[in-house]
């Protein structure tokens, strides 16, 4: 496992005491319920990211075919607060998007791609929760010409499950967002002020609230960039929302994990201001790891990398995160065929590793031997050549 994400003995236990032997023959809850037992809710996070790289990068064949399946079914329930996707609550689940990517993909062998549409779609039914992995392949194996066949559109339309009533989610602003968002004005201002358990969050006398965040400023702030006196108006109304308040629920931050991206290329200095916020939040723990799912999981660009390295500069951000960034972005210049694409992204890359150097930020230390060897393969960029240069200086001073 990479340096920051399972220690080795965490690796031993997700491949011996959940993926073993044995879990080729368990039924996928008992898999999933030796996983929920090896790794406590803390930790959880981790475990499942080094699992999305091990079924992305399993050079070695750790994983036969029915732990593979075994593992998608853990990634598809273990952040998921209700196991019925009529209710939506698969959207919560930082590891919908690339289940759902798979399933897309043409890349991906089509006995996998029915695998996990099976998952997605069961409503996890208790015969899919006692279907052992090695069933759900024979079943997928005869299921998989359809799947393969199956029109695109159609084949998105399976497995994109529509919100419960009254929360927003904004996965598809810009497409069906737009037209949604009247129907979120309502709640969203029931939700600004009411809190559960009937304690109010309403300025005295009924006055607005000046932290409330209506459906059209979010709905702005994702659209495009705001110009600076909207986005520092936005900026002040977040810092003042009481995000330290037990009875401040994610509902009330008006932004879901989904919709993160989104801010962080069109608003930057508005997602920095986000994520410190909900990072002090004890009781938005489980969205702050969406957030942290939804930064990882982003394309690279200036602006991802700008509110990472504000994060980490004021370290903000858990370094376990940061390291999976950065493994994530080295994976994505090796994945690139397109020798002018795979340069652009090497001195994207080099040029925030530099940054974060310069800044003589500690996240880096556990990263030294991965980036230098990154640097190494990639000399003939002038960038990763120099960042080689300056890791070399410090090491030798």
């Amino acid at each position: 496992m990479q340096a920051g994400l399972l220690k080795p003995v965490e690796g031993d236990r997700l491949l011996n005491d959940v993926l073993g032997g044995r879990s080729t023959e368990a039924a996928l809850r008992d898999t999933a319920g030796a996983f929920l037992a090896c790794f406590p809710r803390q930790d959880r996070f981790r475990a499942c990211n080094a699992l999305s790289l091990l079924l992305r990068d399993d050079l070695a064949g750790l994983l036969g075919g029915p732990q593979r399946v075994a593992a998608y079914f853990i990634l598809s329930i273990v952040h998921c607060e209700n196991k019925q996707p009529e209710t939506s609550y698969l959207y919560h689940n930082p590891f919908y998007r690339l289940l759902a990517k798979l399933v897309l993909s043409k890349d991906t062998p089509a006995v996998e791609r029915a695998a996990i549409h099976r998952i997605l779609v069961s409503g996890y039914t208790n015969e899919i929760q006692s279907a052992t992995p090695v069933a759900l392949l024979d079943y997928s194996a005869r299921s998989a010409p359809a799947i393969t066949a199956c029109d695109p559109a159609k084949l998105s339309s399976s497995i994109t499950f529509e919100p419960e009533p009254g929360v927003r989610f904004w996965r598809d602003i810009g497409n069906k967002g737009a037209k949604r968002a009247g129907n979120f004005s309502n709640a969203s201002s029931q939700h600004a002020r009411s809190a559960p358990g009937g304690r109010s969050l309403e300025a005295p006398g009924g006055r607005e609230v000046p932290w409330n965040l209506s459906s059209e400023t979010i709905e702005e702030a994702l659209r495009a960039p705001l110009l600076p006196s909207r986005q520092q108006d936005l900026i002040s109304r977040i810092k003042a929302q009481p995000h330290s308040d037990p009875q401040f629920t994610r509902e009330l931050c008006g932004f879901d994990s989904t919709c993160l991206p989104l801010l962080v290329e069109n608003n930057p200095p508005v997602a920095v201001e986000l994520l410190r916020k909900v990072l002090g939040a004890g009781q938005l723990q489980d969205l702050m790891l969406e957030y942290f799912a939804a930064l990882v999981g982003m394309e690279m660009s200036v602006h991802a990398m700008e509110v990472f390295k504000a994060l980490i500069c004021d370290s903000s951000i858990p370094t376990d995160i940061t390291n999976l960034y950065i493994t994530n972005c080295i994976a994505k210049c090796h994945g690139v065929k397109d020798t002018y694409m795979q340069n652009r992204l090497v001195r994207l890359l080099s040029v925030f590793l530099q940054s974060l150097v310069r800044s003589k930020s500690a996240q880096l230390r556990d990263m030294v031997i991965e980036i230098q060897s990154f640097c190494i393969e990639f000399s003939r960029v002038k960038e990763a050549a120099t960042l080689f240069r300056m890791l070399k200086t410090i090491e030798q001073a």
